[in-house]
């Protein structure tokens, strides 16, 4: 399903996704709080090959579900990378560590911010990404993805 997503151009997967866990995230009260919702961004050049960012319309739903703001441009990826999917955690933080940086930072401010992402595998990008998100002063930050490995 993953792979459909992804490669396939199957964004109804991730509103299918995003919907399904919308639903647990309003239940679950200690989301309350949660004030944006922030994609983990592709790097410009492969969202042209791919011609989308498959994280995207899961947190459009994610925000939708949630009555708060879905900033898709406030996290940017700067560098380009080879895929993460055969690298060790030690690896991916490596080649991530300066990866991302913040635009927008003042809508940020004071925030709880939802991370949101495709796959956790080792973890290694939604940490880089909530720590550049926890530079901007009062923020919080809270994670969230369609499917994580084992």
């Amino acid at each position: 399903m993953m792979h459909e997503l992804k490669y396939r151009g199957r964004e109804d997967i991730g509103r299918f996704l995003g919907l399904m866990l919308g639903a647990e995230i309003v239940a679950a009260s200690r989301f309350a709080s949660t004030d944006l919702v922030i994609p983990v961004p592709l790097h410009p050049k492969k969202l042209r090959s791919r011609g989308y960012n498959q994280v995207s319309r899961f947190g459009r739903c994610l925000s939708e579900a949630l009555g708060i703001p879905f900033l898709e441009k406030t996290l940017v990826r700067n560098q380009s990378g080879a895929s993460q999917t055969d690298k060790s955690r030690i690896e991916r933080n490596r080649d991530l560590e300066n990866s991302f940086a913040i635009k927008g930072y003042k809508n940020l401010i004071n925030k709880h911010v939802l991370i949101v992402d495709d796959i956790i595998t080792s973890g290694a990008t939604l940490e880089i990404c909530a720590r550049k998100v926890l530079e901007v002063s009062g923020t919080r930050v809270s994670l969230a993805s369609m499917a994580f490995t084992l």
